[in-house]
């Protein structure tokens, strides 16, 4: 996947837990900078394109806590659909 918002980390008990989202399971090192990979690519929001993280906030903050979105993601190699019931943003999902 070239473009989207990766999931580097879930938040146990959040929105993105119980929808089934999965976060980064390695670290590797970019410069002096440690980044979590392996987790899923959020690459849409009902149907809308995501192409970045601040893509991604745009489209959730369109919605309010408690809505029902659809997630396209990327898992490893498959694509497939989640639909997750949003909670109050914390900032760390």
């Amino acid at each position: 996947v070239q473009q989207g918002a990766l999931v580097a980390q879930v938040t146990p008990g959040g929105a993105a837990a119980k929808a089934g989202l999965r976060g980064g399971n390695r670290e590797v090192t970019l410069g002096n900078l440690r980044v979590a990979i392996g987790g899923d690519v959020i690459v849409g929001v009902d149907g809308k394109e995501v192409l970045s993280g601040q893509a991604l906030i745009a489209e959730l903050e369109k919605h309010r806590p408690g809505e029902r979105v659809t997630l396209d993601v990327v898992r490893g190699d498959q694509r497939t659909q989640i639909p997750v019931t949003l909670g109050k943003s914390t900032g760390k999902e």
